[in-house]
């Protein structure tokens, strides 16, 4: 009975109430109603007004258009809880407004009305707050998600390992050699030299954009892993600044093959097998 009072009177006075409503959200500075035009606060209040009607009328609670007018805006940027606290507002003086130039505030049901005015207001912004703070957890969920399979994608392709030979394996490193990438190539690299049943792995370094001790250390434990496969190791893209801080942290390399260049590293691994790179016409040279 006391919704319907309330329904009635915001039916009967729906001018009015719009009007509230529309000088609310136009002067809601700072936040993301500030930049509507008059037409968009005029309508969005429309929207509102016929929705808190519905609810009062029993035809709809309000939950349902907080819900769906929360996820229209949700995933805009500008829309924070700053922006749904301020909507609330506005539909709540609005109402009180309506109360109480409809009703005295002696009226004895006066205070049941305030009471499911408050309820409308407690009902809309948790219906608000619970589908913001889901919907952005959500999006959130998703973003790191996508962040970390673009990491992944990432790893994977500035470490790609491939078979260039029979038994021949090269393995370009890009970018700063850490704990966890070293780990992840490692775990790859002991993968494919099963795999391909490889015997020698080049390990390229010219990607690789600074030695420092740490780096050093992943090194040597990975030509450590692949020689207990029995493969051999050939480190390759090794400078001058490389090779003076090799040498400075003490490092032994003397079962590792090392050469300054990507082909020079190809060929001597092909030099294992008795196999040299030629040019063609030196190659069919007697045909």
């Amino acid at each position: 009975m006391i919704n319907q009072r309330l329904a009635t009177m915001l039916t009967t006075d729906h001018a009015k109430f719009c009007s509230l409503l529309t000088a609310g959200i136009a002067a809601a500075e700072g936040t993301i109603y500030a930049a509507m035009t008059a037409n968009d606060c005029s309508r969005l209040a429309g929207v509102i007004a016929e929705n808190v009607i519905a609810h009062f009328a029993e035809t709809q609670p309000i939950e349902i258009f907080a819900e769906r007018m929360t996820k229209l805006r949700v995933h805009d940027p500008d829309y924070t809880p700053e922006s749904i606290a301020v909507i609330i507002q506005i539909i709540a003086t609005a109402l009180t407004n309506m109360l109480n130039n409809s009703y005295p505030l002696d009226d004895p049901e006066y205070p049941t009305l305030q009471a499911a005015v408050h309820d409308l207001v407690l009902r809309d912004s948790t219906a608000c707050f619970v589908v913001y703070a889901t919907e952005r957890e959500q999006a959130l969920r998703t973003s790191l998600a996508d962040q970390e399979r673009l990491v992944s994608l990432l790893r994977e392709r500035s470490m790609p390992i491939m078979p260039v030979y029979d038994g021949i394996l090269v393995v370009p490193v890009i970018g700063q050699m850490d704990t966890i990438r070293a780990q992840e190539l490692t775990e790859d690299l002991l993968t494919a030299i099963v795999d391909w049943q490889a015997e020698q792995v080049i390990i390229d370094l010219t990607g690789v954009p600074e030695i420092d001790p740490t780096s050093v250390n992943q090194i040597v434990q990975m030509t450590k892993a692949v020689t207990l496969l029995g493969a051999a190791v050939l480190l390759v893209g090794i400078d001058g600044t490389m090779a003076q801080t090799l040498t400075q942290l003490g490092v032994q390399l003397a079962h590792v093959h090392i050469s300054a260049h990507l082909q020079d590293g190809i060929a001597a691994a092909l030099a294992q097998y008795g196999f040299a790179i030629q040019p063609i016409s030196a190659a069919y040279q007697g045909f």
